[in-house]
């Protein structure tokens, strides 16, 4: 079993199961504390060129914002959060009515609606 170090804390890290880590880091006391690091399911999601430059233009948008790079990837993961976080439904969905797209842009608003 390889040890590792996690780029985003700098900390000491090895598997304990799947889809768990732990990471081991060094207190101000010498002493070993021990904090969970979730590990993430590689999957490959096919986009084509104007997406792909959409997501580029949120990309640039954002550095010129901010001063740091937002990937492809944490943008389409943070898509995914809003998803959950909206606990959306699709068996509410009736594709005869409705595409998906503006299923989600519906119940988006309604999120909305409720938060205001």
């Amino acid at each position: 079993m390889g040890f590792f170090v996690a780029a985003e804390s700098g900390t000491l890290a090895y598997p304990i199961r799947p889809g768990v880590q732990k990471a081991g880091r060094m207190n101000g006391n010498g002493h070993n504390k021990e904090e969970k690091i979730e590990q993430h399911t590689p999957t490959v999601v096919f986009l084509d060129n104007e997406q792909i430059d959409f997501l580029n233009k949120l990309n640039k948008e954002y550095f010129t914002k901010c001063g740091y790079h937002l990937s492809r990837n944490r943008i389409l993961t943070e898509l995914v959060n809003c998803l959950m976080k909206m606990n959306l439904d699709l068996s509410e969905l009736d594709p005869d009515k409705e595409d998906l797209c503006h299923f989600i842009m519906r119940k988006a608003k309604d999120v909305q609606k409720t938060c205001l």
